[in-house]
């Protein structure tokens, strides 16, 4: 089944201040076997350096979004 025929799944990452667990919970959506995903990150105005991490992620990949 090619990525056009398979549904889209978002998965929300909700976040403050825990840029340390951050990765592990992006990286296990992106260690999914399951290729047609989004995952949007939304964070309440953290101050740990969040940010500057995500930029780099959403730079890497397309289909992550930081709200």
């Amino acid at each position: 089944m090619s990525t056009k025929e398979k549904p889209l799944v978002s998965v929300g990452i909700p976040t403050y201040n825990r840029v340390d667990w951050l990765k592990g919970a992006i990286d296990s959506v992106l260690n999914q076997n399951y290729s047609n995903i989004d995952i949007v990150v939304c964070d309440n105005a953290s101050t740990d350096g969040t940010e500057k991490f995500m930029q780099e992620y959403c730079a890497k990949y397309e289909n992550i979004k930081y709200l």
